[in-house]
């Protein structure tokens, strides 16, 4: 973790090799000559600064956990889960960066809103069922389609809309799919 002892003012008075390179600056550029605000990202410094100001209150009590962002030297942002204790007037915060974790999940909401898009506006039936063949999920698309209610779909089986020559086959086929085999 990324460490750094701060004074009432908000002054870095120390840090460690982890929260230098964290933010690109060198421990004689940060110690004694930064305040902690110099590393937020402008868009979490007015929230932080009242976590800040109700630390120095009794009877407030600020999170001693939260995530913010902050900018490098370089300009780059890093997200970061800050844990913040005290010893006195002295802040002893630890940094986590999560970055990648934070760029993996916008990364999968992208991704899943691109699903949620493709199935809502697919002309075709999209469903998914369990292996006793019950429906998991029915497009909205595919409830139009079909011509039942939303309420109706989710008492019917997959194997209600096939016909009863083809019900047997269908019944294999979707067994062997479950169990990972090709058809």
């Amino acid at each position: 973790s990324a460490i750094g002892i701060l004074g009432d003012d908000g002054l870095v008075k120390d840090c460690n090799a982890v929260l230098a390179s964290m933010s690109g600056y060198s421990k004689s550029e940060i110690i004694n000559k930064m305040k902690w605000s110099d590393l937020v990202a402008k868009e979490d410094l007015e929230r932080l600064q009242k976590y800040n100001t109700q630390r120095q209150k009794k009877g407030e009590s600020p999170p001693s956990q939260y995530e913010c962002k902050i900018i490098s030297k370089y300009g780059e942002t890093k997200y970061v889960i800050v844990n913040i204790g005290l010893d006195g007037n002295t802040r002893i915060v630890s940094l986590t960066d999560i970055t990648e974790r934070k760029l993996m999940e916008a990364e999968l909401f992208k991704s899943e809103e691109r699903y949620r898009l493709l199935i809502k506006n697919s002309p075709n039936l999209v469903f998914l069922q369990a292996p006793n063949g019950e429906l998991t999920f029915v497009s909205e698309q595919s409830v139009d389609m079909l011509g039942y209610s939303p309420d109706e779909v989710k008492t019917l089986n997959v194997f209600d809309f096939i016909h009863k020559d083809d019900l047997e086959k269908a019944r294999e086929a979707s067994a062997s799919i479950m169990h990972g085999e090709e058809l």
